[in-house]
């Protein structure tokens, strides 16, 4: 149909009417969308059918219908459509409608399990489970001093375990926004945190003191020193840290005062 109308139309006119005349294609393009919609023919309520199985057989979605009176004659015995519901006798209005906010509705439920597949699916960092307490050390003393993950977030994940939380002196956070935050708060070019000791582990804990230097990432830059020490607790039947807590050795008021711009 759409061709037929394009090829009976005139040559294009000047430039100076062209603006209206697209408008008016556009206006009218539109329209026939929408009559094609409310049409709900035989045919292209077969092909959306044959389509939505592939779309929800990744996302292992069973659409769900109300039990209108059906008329089955619309669709041909050999359709690779049976087995889904035709459309409703009764008022054709009320059938097209009410067929289109039901294809409304499962397509949000496929959005929405798309999602959640896509975000399951997201590849995780492989646990360094049954890590011995010499490893753990040199990795913990590295992330420390030579990735300064006080102050740069560069954590090495395989030691963690995904539902660690951390706790600062502040509030507590889950390991995603821990990282993100570290990141855009400290300018970890102009920080510097330095360790204090060693780092000692146990199968329970890992405990190591620290001093630093904070550029927060805010108007001014303003500088703070502080030392203060740190404890990751780990889970003694997979050996990974299920828990950051940082300890200040000055109170938050203290630190604030001392602030360098």
């Amino acid at each position: 149909f759409f061709f037929a109308v394009v090829s009976l139309m005139p040559p294009p006119p000047p430039m100076s009417r062209m603006v209206p005349l697209s408008l008016s294609l556009i206006v009218g393009g539109a329209l026939i969308v929408l009559g094609c919609l409310l049409l709900g023919t035989a045919h292209a309520t077969e092909a959306l059918w044959v389509t939505m199985p592939h779309i929800m057989r990744g996302a292992q979605v069973t659409p769900t219908f109300a039990k209108p009176t059906m008329r089955t004659s619309w669709i041909s015995p050999n359709s690779k459509t049976q087995g889904f519901p035709a459309m409703p006798d009764g008022d054709p209005d009320t059938g097209r409608r009410q067929t289109l906010m039901q294809l409304v509705g499962v397509m949000s439920l496929v959005r929405g399990e798309v999602a959640r597949a896509e975000a399951k699916s997201k590849p995780l960092t492989p646990k360094m489970e049954g890590i011995s307490d010499q490893e753990l050390s040199q990795i913990v003393r590295a992330d420390v001093v030579e990735r300064q993950f006080l102050v740069s977030a560069d954590i090495t994940r395989a030691i963690y375990d995904e539902t660690a939380t951390f706790t600062d002196e502040i509030d507590t956070y889950t390991m995603d926004k821990w990282v993100k935050g570290t990141k855009l708060l400290f300018v970890a070019e102009g920080s510097h945190v330095d360790l204090v000791g060693d780092v000692e582990v146990s199968p329970t804990e890992v405990l190591f003191r620290f001093s630093e230097k904070l550029m927060f990432r805010i108007p001014f830059t303003p500088v703070v020193d502080l030392t203060g020490k740190v404890v990751l607790k780990r889970d003694p039947s997979t050996g990974l840290i299920t828990s950051y807590r940082e300890f200040w050795d000055q109170d938050i008021v203290t630190v604030l005062k001392s602030a360098q711009f």
